[in-house]
């Protein structure tokens, strides 16, 4: 059986010289001579053709296959009129590309006349630039829908709702392959004239037999696809939705739950930075996923479903390394393989690094690169923006672990040392102010009144001494100012402690009772374990009361200012001195003023 290919590689069939397939016209007489010859396929791709007469093929009465594409000064008309006369079976008729580039071909009812009589499996009209306005029906309905299997509708321009043609396409039973993608709008709003009274549903059912459906570039689709079901196709296998801009497929839980036997998605190009965990839980058939060209930095988790998967494409994004939790999802998607072909992942232009961090998975990398496309021609950055091909790379990764073990060992060095300074750091301190710590958690201790502010005293005065001066406050201090007429009340803590209580807080409580605090300084107050704690909490008192009067001193010696403490030096100022002397006319004068100063308000 003879087939004549009347094609661009020039090739010589059946006796047929096609080596110069450069005539203009194909005109009735041209196969007159092939009448008799069962010539199945007659494929003048590439051509030059720019006319063909009504009757050209009407000779080849066994003719399938009928290609005139990338024959683009034909014009689709006149490539539709050229199917007067052809058998009324056949497998495929190829119109791609007949139309000029740039010049808009609007299609008629009356394109139709022949093609409709024609019982053909597969039409392609791709890359016509087609351009069509809504009417009653979408024209190609007019196809044979009991016969058609494979319809390109490619690269046009439609101004309605793709929803509309797939709606009146859906009845077909034999519809298997379906390509409506790189259709740009030509769709107006009533504002700029167009009138419609079509109203847009985004439910639609697909052909029941329906295999492969693409909508990929396709610009129509963009505005309503989250709005978007498609029934029940549980019998497609592909599903093209490349460059459609999905950029928020991490909020739509699960738009293909009714696609239980999908194999193939195409879901590059869309801007995607995340996808929802639960997006592929009812295809769990997935072998082929490709989201290259995406602005993914980590690997979906959302491939956790898909038992069967085979192929991943997840070049063009924006991965770094892979994390530990995906280098687990990549082993448990390996160790589900139980047959050939194995996974494959390519991860191609992607902005790999190569330091410290990333170390593990380049490691990783490398060992499992036979599941990788060609690991040794990535490219990664290191530390100082050089970027080099992994094989480079691997050439020098043993000396790269020992720099980073070495890096790791002094990071841990460093952090170690500079803790061990904090800690010094804040053990200096908690001493340098561990009695302003003590006074501060004894007064949290204390009830949630005001500490020293608004309160009845029940003392006058809290006497802060040591044992050195126990005998002058017995002798002295306590009946010159409480054993006389109109007494001082003094707290004297070898009296008025209460026992069983840490002395802290019974120094706290005590001040708190006192309008005024009597400090007898001598060298064994200041050298003494309380002494210094006592002139803190008498500073801290001085400093909430807001009054400069609290603090009494009672100098027993000459003890120069430079020796005294900090605390006390800062309060200098704010402080009633008097000096205790031997002489009687000097102590006259010196317990008019303290009882003086002890019982000013």
């Amino acid at each position: 059986m003879t087939k004549l290919r009347w094609i661009s590689t020039r090739e010589r069939l059946a006796g047929i010289n096609a080596k110069k397939c450069e005539w203009s016209t194909i005109k009735n007489e041209t196969f007159l001579v092939f009448r008799e010859i069962a010539i199945k396929e007659l494929l003048p791709v590439q051509c030059k053709i720019e006319i063909i007469e009504s009757s050209a093929f009407e000779p080849l009465v066994s003719l399938e296959v009928l290609d005139l594409s990338f024959n683009p000064y034909l014009g689709l008309s006149v490539a539709f009129q050229s199917l007067a006369g052809l058998r009324l079976n056949m497998l495929a008729i190829n119109m791609r590309m007949v139309n000029e580039r740039f010049t808009r071909y609007k299609l008629e009812d009356s394109d139709f006349m022949y093609i409709s009589k024609i019982c053909v499996r597969s039409v392609d009209l791709s890359q016509n630039n087609i351009y069509y306005e809504q009417k009653r029906v979408f024209i190609p309905v007019k196809f044979r829908l009991d016969c058609l299997e494979n319809l390109n509708m490619s690269y046009h321009t439609f101004n309605f709702w793709p929803s509309k043609m797939l709606e009146e396409l859906r009845h077909s039973t034999s519809l298997t392959c379906l390509d409506f993608s790189h259709v740009g709008s030509g769709f107006q709003k009533l504002s700029d004239g167009l009138q419609t009274s079509v109203q847009f549903t985004p439910c639609f059912v697909l052909p029941p037999n329906l295999t492969w459906f693409s909508i990929s570039c396709c610009k129509v689709w963009i505005d309503w696809w989250y709005d978007l079901c498609f029934g029940s196709p549980t019998k497609l296998r592909y599903l093209g939705f490349a460059n459609l801009g999905l950029m928020e497929l991490d909020k739509i839980v699960s738009p293909f739950v009714s696609m239980t036997n999908l194999q193939v998605i195409d879901l590059s190009s869309n801007m995607l930075t995340d996808l929802s965990l639960e997006l592929f839980r009812e295809t769990q058939n997935l072998m082929d996923v490709n989201l290259a060209d995406n602005k993914l930095d980590r690997l979906p988790l959302a491939l956790s479903h898909l038992n069967g998967l085979r192929k991943l494409n997840m070049s063009l994004n924006l991965i770094v390394y892979f994390q530990s939790d995906e280098i687990k999802l990549v082993e448990n998607l390996i160790s589900r393989e139980d047959k050939e072909p194995r996974l494959q992942i390519m991860l191609s232009n992607n902005p790999l690094q190569c330091n410290c961090e990333t170390l593990v998975f380049i490691g990783w990398l490398f060992r499992r690169a036979e599941i990788f496309d060609n690991v040794d021609k990535y490219k990664c950055s290191l530390s100082n923006g050089t970027r080099l091909f992994l094989k480079d790379f691997r050439l020098h990764l043993t000396d790269f672990e020992v720099k980073c073990i070495s890096n790791t060992y002094l990071i841990i060095s460093v952090v170690g040392i500079l803790t061990v300074l904090v800690v010094v750091l804040l053990l200096v301190v908690i001493h340098r102010y561990r009695l302003n710590l003590r006074y501060w958690l004894c007064t949290k201790l204390m009830p949630p009144e005001n500490m020293f502010v608004d309160q009845e005293y029940l003392y006058d005065a809290f006497v802060a001494y040591t044992s050195d001066e126990y005998e002058w406050v017995g002798q002295q201090l306590r009946p010159k100012l409480e054993l006389v007429e109109d007494p001082v009340r003094l707290c004297i803590h070898d009296r008025d402690f209460i026992p069983g209580k840490p002395i802290h807080e019974n120094i706290v409580q005590k001040m708190k009772e006192s309008r005024k605090i009597l400090l007898i300084i001598s060298p064994g107050f200041l050298d003494s374990t309380y002494g210094p704690l006592e002139i803190e909490y008498a500073g801290m008192k001085c400093l909430e009361e807001g009054r400069d009067d609290v603090i009494i001193c009672v100098l027993m010696e000459d003890i120069p200012v430079r020796q005294m403490p900090r605390a006390l030096r800062n309060l200098w100022h704010k402080i009633t001195f008097l000096k205790w002397s031997a002489n009687l006319e000097a102590q006259a004068i010196f317990w008019r003023n303290l009882k003086g100063a002890v019982s000013q308000a």
